[in-house]
Order: C-alpha cells, then structure tokens, then sequence
C-alpha cells in the first residue's frame, strides 16, 4: 500500500475487504463472531486523501479500524491531528 503515485491501491482495498468478509463469514459459522474483535493498524500514517499525482503519502499518524460481533459500531473516536496544527488535541 505504499504507494506515491496512481496505483492500484482500490484493488488492494478490495482483496482486504474480501478477505475479511470470508473470515467473518467463517467465524459467524462457527458461533465465534460474538467473541471475536478484529483490529487492523497501519504500520506508519498515511494521508486520508489523494495527493496530486493520485497516491498517498507519508502522514503523521496511523489509521486504524476494529470490527466484532460485540463492538459498538458507527464511531469515529478523536480528532485528527494537522501537521500546520500548533494545538495539540
């Protein structure tokens, strides 16, 4: 996913979210779903948005997400950090 410039990073999104959607699949068989949280970090931050040649670039913070079948979804905890920023949150 560390690409600068136009990629194929959608695919990439895709094969990720297919992979997890087979897993859940599978645990929601099993009867594990409800036990089971998943959380999934970037290694280094990312930008949120494209940069001018159609890639992202390095940021100053992580992203990242958690699923299960026990969390309480729809949230987006926190305030984003900008780098011109001098308040620190």
């Amino acid at each position: 996913y560390d690409h600068h410039s136009v990629n194929g990073v959608s695919e990439f999104f895709k094969q990720a979210n297919d992979a997890l959607d087979n897993f859940v699949t599978e645990l929601k068989n099993q009867n594990l779903w409800k036990s089971t949280v998943i959380v999934m970090g970037s290694d280094f931050g990312r930008s949120m948005g494209p940069n001018s040649s159609g890639g992202s670039d390095h940021a100053w913070g992580g992203n990242y997400f958690m699923i299960g079948g026990s969390v309480k979804g729809g949230q987006i905890l926190g305030r984003p950090f900008y780098r011109w920023s001098l308040h620190m949150y």
